[in-house]
């Protein structure tokens, strides 16, 4: 009996890969949900209503100003645009679930 060679080796260990590893890391990737994520949703009401309302004002007012000025600029923190999809979510589904849009 023939002992394997590497060839057939190195063919089996692209198998597993393909069939294990690949697979894995992507349903890992795609059920991943970021700490700072949940820390935005459970965010008090208040706060969330207010974020989201600074930050539809910004963009209304930043679309004004690239229709009237010469020049523009507009600042957003980092959590007012996931604190206006999680208002949305719940305004439209009233879930916790992640809101696709």
């Amino acid at each position: 009996m023939r002992k394997p060679t590497n060839r057939w080796l190195l063919i089996l260990a692209a198998i597993a890969v393909i069939l294990v590893i690949v697979p894995t890391g992507l349903w890992l990737s795609v059920t991943h949900e970021p700490s700072f994520y949940r820390t935005l949703v459970e965010a008090p009401d208040a706060h969330r209503e207010e974020e989201a309302k600074q930050f539809v004002e910004k963009s209304l007012q930043l679309r004004n100003d690239i229709v009237n000025e010469s020049s523009w600029e507009a600042l957003y923190s980092d959590q007012q645009a996931p604190m206006l999809l999680s208002e949305l979510q719940l305004e439209v589904g009233g879930t916790r679930a992640p809101l696709v849009l």
